[in-house]
């Protein structure tokens, strides 16, 4: 009897009535339910199946003492059932024909509900993966031998799989006549897979267009289905004409989040496919003027000669409308280049990448490019004003290669009133290198060279802050704006533009020398940016928007919702390939900072770790065999306690029941981190890229150049841990450590996340 009670039999299934005595659908279907939440999933199915069967639209029951249902819901009920059965099915099996069988049922679902979100979603995504399935099989059958190849065709939609079982799979012979049958064979699975690809663009622009009042991860995921389709198959014949008709039915705010993967594949060469983007490009920016603006002024801002052409297309259409907002983003996205390297940074980069290329690289050529490059940036003999837009040209600054060192900013005069007579000297030794190939005119170059790097260096490092009006007189003259503030476009919403930029600007003391920049805006408020040169911002800015859809999966995921799992974002705006603008997130400091503060109140050294096992070694520590190493390791942590960030986050709380909450929210955001930088491969996870919220003791992750596990390929120290997880930041978890509240979100989050990533 406890045993029927725990999972309930066929009997009991049967037995469970609604008072009026006819059996309740809705109670049938949370019984199936709760047979696969328990594990017992192929006998859920069965039942679930044998239920369709045997119950039509007509027969089924869901009324109770308490509501009546129209027909209407019932028809939904079935089509509810219809959906999780194709679901449970496509879960059980893998392979084609597990997806394929589920075609017949999913064709019921759209007769059914024609006009339901989650009838289009199922379809298009079942599409969707056969493609995959099919693609995958391709990959592996092409591996084998042509004689033992065999060809499936694919069944299409909505065609009973009975007719096809005898036609499904025909093998080929290696005689002579079998090329002939190889290509009817071959042409017979183009037709029926594209097939497939033109019902899963249909699902999935469908389902797009039904997606108000979704989850945003669906939605977002339904577009990002149809880009890679349309970018995968677009080219093929009957599939362009399919995508050009229905991609003009979406709405342009659906298109808004996957607004970065259209600008980085307008470089694609196909006619078809750059027509249709072009013509979609202009319709965002038509519709939303203020969002597209800055992503196609960094694409017009490259070598790419494709992309100059399209995004220059764009920005012509926009000037027909809105040529102001397109002389301001290219003036602001130029100055703040021009802000970010200094002609002291540029020369200095220069000299040490060039020094590098001759001293280690023996590469004379490659050197020689890189000091030319740097002397034709002294050749601007330009008198315009600064924030003069040429139209159709690409914007100056330092974005691809080597900018301009003009005469208008202080900066740049002092600059030249400085260094101009001895890189005049070296450049004249240069080019009578260049002429007579002799090693003495190079290193009388060099040692012109060699005494500049060291002159600019010392005023490198005393930069501590800029004037904009020393830098970029355009930005300090700039006043009311049309331009909206980085990051804070929203549709619908009152745009927040640039009243004006604040004369003051902090260098940061780190190795790219970021500057910290602020902006007044049309509302009142102080927005501060960092502003970062000699480095590519793209990635970060896919990578937030990766959060974005992970935060989604956990919102809508029972498990994670309501727990406080969110992932810190900050906005991203590129400039160009090696220069743009980051959010600043405020009430941060990075865990290296609060170590230091806690280290020199205590007057503790700051790398007492590093000195106890340098004076511990005999020897060179890298020289030392593996398990010295290990040894020593463990005596550094026998001596030391590794509580100084314990410590700070019980100083830097007011009562102890702050404490204890920001205990909690630092070991849910360290879980989910570790888990989604596990999925992303992030490294480089340093104390000074791990940031911790004054506030809510949330930690937060910046700089994230180094994705895709490309820390495991350095030479020196690679990174062969899947995240951080060292014994200062388990200690900060409470008794516990990583077996409770740290262990238990992992668990919650790895399943979602796992599920909407794969």
């Amino acid at each position: 009897m406890l045993t029927d009670l725990r999972t309930p039999s066929s009997d009991v299934i049967s037995s469970v009535v609604a008072p009026a005595g006819v059996t309740n659908d809705r109670v049938m279907l949370s019984t199936f339910e709760y047979l696969w939440s328990k594990g017992e999933k192929p006998r859920a199915l069965h039942e679930l199946s044998e239920y369709l069967k045997v119950k039509n639209v007509s027969e089924l029951s869901l009324s109770s003492s308490t509501r009546r249902y129209s027909a209407h819901e019932s028809t939904l009920f079935r089509v509810e059932c219809l959906l999780k059965r194709a679901d449970w099915m496509r879960e059980l099996n893998e392979g084609e024909g597990a997806v394929k069988d589920t075609f017949p049922i999913l064709m019921e679902a759209r007769e059914l509900a024609g006009e339901r979100y989650s009838v289009w979603h199922a379809w298009a995504v079942a599409n969707y993966d056969y493609l995959k399935k099919a693609d995958s099989c391709k990959d592996v059958k092409d591996s084998k031998e042509p004689s033992q190849a065999r060809m499936s065709l694919p069944l299409k939609p909505g065609m009973n799989p009975a007719r096809m079982k005898n036609n499904r799979t025909a093998k080929l012979s290696s005689s002579s006549g079998s090329a002939s049958l190889l290509n009817i064979l071959s042409s017979q699975q183009a037709d029926s897979v594209t097939q497939y690809i033109t019902e899963a663009i249909r699902g999935f622009v469908k389902s797009i267009m039904l997606g108000e009042g979704q989850p945003v991860a669906n939605v977002l995921q339904d577009i990002l289905r149809l880009i890679t389709l349309w970018f995968s198959y677009g080219t093929k014949k009957g599939v362009n004409q399919i995508l050009e008709a229905e991609l003009q039915r979406i709405s342009p705010d659906n298109w808004l989040a996957v607004l970065p993967q259209l600008i980085a594949r307008i470089h694609i060469k196909s006619t078809d496919i750059n027509s249709m983007l072009r013509k979609l490009l202009i319709k965002l920016a038509t519709a939303h003027p203020q969002a597209l603006v800055g992503p196609i002024s960094v694409a017009f801002n490259t070598n790419d000669s494709q992309q100059q052409k399209v995004a220059g297309d764009v920005l012509h259409e926009m000037r027909k409308s809105r040529s102001q907002l397109v002389e301001e983003a290219t003036m602001v996205s130029r100055e703040l280049m021009r802000v970010a390297i200094t002609p002291h940074e540029l020369w200095y980069d220069g000299l040490e990448q060039a020094a590098q290329l001759y001293i280690d690289n023996k590469d004379i050529s490659s050197m020689l490019l890189v000091l030319t490059e740097l002397h034709e940036a002294m050749n601007d003999n330009s008198s315009s004003s600064s924030s003069s837009i040429v139209e159709n040209k690409p914007m100056e600054g330092f974005a691809e290669g080597i900018g301009k060192i003009g005469h208008i900013t202080l900066r740049d005069i002092s600059f030249r009133h400085c260094y101009s007579k001895p890189l005049n000297d070296a450049y004249q030794w240069l080019e009578q290198f260049k002429r007579t190939n002799r090693v003495v005119d190079l290193h009388q170059a060099w040692d012109i060279y060699h005494q500049l790097f060291k002159k600019i260096k010392i005023q490198i490092n005393s930069l501590k802050k800029l004037e904009l009006h020393h830098v970029s007189p355009a930005l300090t003259n700039a006043n009311d704006l049309s331009l909206i503030i980085p990051g804070t476009y929203k549709p619908g919403c009152t745009d927040i533009t640039i009243k004006s930029f604040l004369n003051h600007i902090g260098v940061i003391a780190s190795k790219q020398r970021p500057r910290r920049i602020s902006f007044l805006g049309s509302n009142g408020e102080r927005f501060e940016f960092l502003l970062k040169g000699h480095e590519d911002l793209r990635q970060d800015e896919r990578v937030m928007q990766l959060f974005g859809l992970i935060n989604a999966c956990l919102n809508n995921d029972s498990a994670t919702n309501n727990r406080g799992l969110e992932i810190v974002r900050y906005s991203v705006m590129p400039l160009s390939n090696n220069s743009g603008v980051i959010g600043w997130v405020q009430n941060c400091d990075t865990i290296n900072q609060l170590i230091k503060q806690y280290r020199e109140a205590k007057d503790i050294r700051l790398i007492l770790e590093l000195k106890l096992l340098q004076s511990k070694c005999f020897e060179n520590y890298d020289n030392l065999p593996l398990m010295h190493k290990v040894e020593l390791f463990h005596q550094v942590l026998y001596e030391t306690t590794g509580r100084d960030l314990t410590k700070m986050l019980w100083l830097k709380s007011k009562t102890s029941d702050v404490w204890v909450e920001r205990r909690a929210n630092f070991t849910k955001s360290m879980a989910v981190m570790s888990m989604v930088g596990y999925i992303l491969g992030l490294g480089d996870r340093h104390p000074s890229n791990l940031m911790l919220d004054r506030i809510g003791g949330k930690v937060v992750h910046i700089d994230f150049g180094d994705c895709f596990e490309i820390t495991k390929n350095r030479s020196k120290y690679p990174e062969i841990i899947p995240f951080r997880l060292t014994r200062m930041l388990t200690n900060c978890m409470g008794p516990s450590g990583i077996q409770g509240s740290y262990r238990l979100t992992c668990q919650r989050v790895s399943i979602p996340v796992l599920m909407h990533m794969l």
